[in-house]
């Protein structure tokens, strides 16, 4: 999973539960998510279309960093992988 790009207009093809079936057997060490409103709407904010992904980051991932729209996100695991001298 080196690359992905969904937006709302893909709502209803189950998009949710394959990106956080991808996520779950890729387990990328860091994401980045864009919540822009490209449309300028709020439905086409990543965060109010995919709440299913954005709870499943939020159970395995720490924020690190924000940037306006930008959220740079690293796997908890690998954090306290790397704590322990993993």
């Amino acid at each position: 999973m080196n690359t992905l790009y969904v937006d709302d207009s893909m709502l209803g093809t189950g998009i949710q539960q394959k990106i956080i079936a991808e996520m779950k057997t890729e387990q990328p060490p860091v994401i980045i998510i864009n919540n822009w409103a490209y449309n300028g709407t709020e439905i086409s904010r990543f965060k109010t279309w995919a709440t299913e992904v954005m709870d499943y980051v939020a159970s395995e991932y720490l924020l690190l960093k924000r940037y306006d729209t930008m959220e740079l996100y690293v796997l908890r695991r690998s954090l306290e992988e790397r704590a322990a001298g993993l």
